[in-house]
């Protein structure tokens, strides 16, 4: 969240948006150890690209100003989160939904500049679209028409995914009990309440509700007793009703 405060509106002119939800959750993903970074980020993806030795996590940064050159942008190229590992780099592109927002020519932009800023670096790059997704299917790697001997590995996941696999993590810790990851429980928690500040919950599905045995000693003897029906049109055979009074029986009829 910090990063959105100094980098965007400021504190006066906070909202719910798009760069609240990126930076409230990877503002908090960045005090993770490194291998639990890569981690949770791996296991998110709906297709495992991202490799498990990435190294230790140097930087990460909110919102770059990257070189526009071969593109269309004339000032620069902003992509929402940059990640750089010692062996690997991770550009994130985030939607505030879990689908139908992205668009590939972003995502081309943000490849060309990123290439333009750190080609010359020839570490592998993996650009993952979080969020806004149109489909689950495995994209091939791109082949930048600029920088043609680059090649890029496209991953996909949704906010939904992150948020799941947060949650795993946390429950695998906690079975563990182990109390040297305690503060990592907690930067959990503080992810999830992020989460839920932005209208994505922690939902508990019924298939994975833990089954509970009832004793039915604990009940006491159920008795049903059939309500009793009165005819009340049966009492009235023995009463004489003269149709000239208007009674109450049929207060709107008009007699004639």
């Amino acid at each position: 969240m910090i990063s959105y405060i100094s980098q965007k509106n400021g504190i006066n002119n906070f909202c719910i948006c798009e760069d609240s939800l990126t930076a409230s959750i990877f503002d908090l993903i960045k005090y993770l150890p490194s291998e639990y970074i890569v981690k949770i980020i791996k296991n998110s993806l709906l297709h495992n690209k991202i490799p498990n030795d990435c190294g230790i996590l140097l930087n990460i940064s909110f919102w770059d100003k990257w070189n526009p050159k071969n593109t269309i942008n004339e000032k620069y190229v902003e992509p929402d989160i940059f990640l750089r590992f010692e062996n690997i780099d991770i550009i994130i592109e985030a939607k505030r939904f879990d689908y139908f927002q992205q668009y590939d020519d972003q995502m081309k932009r943000e490849i060309t500049a990123y290439f333009n800023e750190y080609g010359s670096e020839n570490k592998d790059l993996y650009f993952i679209q979080l969020g806004g997704i149109y489909d689950h299917d495995d994209n091939d790697d791109l082949i930048d028409i600029f920088y043609p001997n680059k090649s890029v590995k496209i991953c996909k996941t949704t906010w939904t995914n992150l948020l799941n696999t947060i949650i795993y993590s946390k429950e695998q810790i906690q079975s563990k009990n182990h109390i040297n990851e305690q503060h990592i429980v907690r930067i959990f928690d503080d992810i999830i309440k992020a989460f839920e500040i932005h209208q994505f919950y922690q939902i508990e599905w019924l298939s994975n509700l833990k089954e509970v045995l009832i004793n039915q000693v604990n009940f006491k003897e159920l008795n049903y007793s059939k309500p009793q029906m009165t005819n009340w049109l049966s009492e009235l055979s023995h009463q004489k009703i003269n149709i000239t009074d208007k009674i109450t029986l049929f207060p709107y009829a008009k007699f004639k």
